[in-house]
């Protein structure tokens, strides 16, 4: 990957941790329970991590074969398991959307963590 990819890397997965932290923050209702609740189930009432990045995916046009090749060589070390049956674009969709979703988790922990431990 070349920098100014890498670089652009970041500015999307920062955008999607910001933006689902306001969501699950204001959701529910604050950010300590946000944080037990990631903690706890990412997909509960409220949360919905999947459909959030599935959302967010289609909301930046990376719902496609492009955009999976892209979030996929950013991600190219991440463990990976899925069980597919369809076309090769699909599969790299999912493997995409899987591979984001639990670094957006962990990122997204991280950040409401922060948050709260400097009462930013």
């Amino acid at each position: 990957m070349e920098l100014y990819e890498k670089r652009l890397f970041e500015e999307v997965l920062n955008l999607a941790v910001s933006q689902f932290c306001e969501r699950v923050a204001q959701r529910l209702q604050g950010a300590e329970p946000a944080l037990a609740v990631l903690r706890e189930n990412a997909e509960a009432e409220g949360v919905w991590l999947s459909q959030y990045t599935a959302n967010f995916f289609q909301d930046n046009l990376l719902d496609n074969t492009a955009g999976a090749l892209f979030i996929l060589s950013a991600l190219e070390r991440q463990k990976l398991s899925i069980q597919f049956q369809g076309t090769a674009g699909d599969a790299m969709q999912v493997a995409a959307r899987q591979v984001f979703s639990a670094l957006l988790l962990r990122k997204a922990i991280e950040s409401l963590e922060s948050n709260l431990a400097f009462g930013g």
